[in-house]
């Protein structure tokens, strides 16, 4: 992100003051995406109660605020989607945690809920959420330092364990997505 309304931004307090100004009226972004730069209108309505701030780290994550009411999308996110698809999924991901309020639950059980909710999440906003598994697999595949939970510190080997590649979660991402397609396919409302 380059500029907001305008105007270069000074840092990340300055980003979020600014953006929290998107409900008062539209606000034009520049940004810059492969190399190309890109102005956008954001128009958004408050729709949800909780707010994405950006981290400047360069590690692949999305991640609850200590507020637990915000969350974090890092520069390295960011960074590695392939397409803004590819970044709604993580996000959606992010959010479902927090409408199934599962943020201290570290189980496979709670991410294979938060796979599904933010597929269909992801799916309403208009964005195409087939690209979740490979996303997963390729984290894996080119991230590998992930896999390496030792050299991490120990919250990160926590996050690690469970957010990397699962066989589980890939099936349950097809089956959802499975269920998201045949509901597009017969209009009918997509909800899980």
């Amino acid at each position: 992100m380059l500029e907001v309304d305008g105007r270069g931004i000074d840092d990340d307090e300055d980003l979020r003051r600014r953006l929290r100004l998107a409900d008062k009226g539209p606000l034009e972004i520049l940004v810059r995406r492969d190399g190309q730069e890109l102005l956008f209108a954001l128009d958004a309505p408050v729709a949800c109660d909780h707010h994405a701030l950006l981290s400047r780290s360069s590690w692949m994550s999305t991640y609850p605020a200590r507020n637990r009411k915000d969350f974090y999308v890092t520069l390295g996110a960011i960074d590695f989607a392939a397409s803004d698809d590819e970044l709604a999924v993580l996000i959606a991901h992010q959010i479902a945690h927090f409408l199934v309020a599962d943020l201290t639950d570290e189980s496979a059980e709670a991410e294979i809920s938060a796979d599904r909710l933010g597929l269909y999440l992801a799916a309403r906003a208009g964005h195409d959420p087939t690209v979740a598994p490979g996303l997963l697999e390729r984290l894996t595949l080119e991230k590998p330092e992930m896999l390496n939970r030792k050299l991490e510190p120990r919250w990160r080997r926590r996050y690690s364990s469970i957010h990397l590649f699962a066989p589980e979660r890939l099936v349950a991402m097809r089956t959802t997505l499975s269920e998201i397609a045949a509901k597009q396919v017969a209009g009918e409302p997509l909800h899980p």
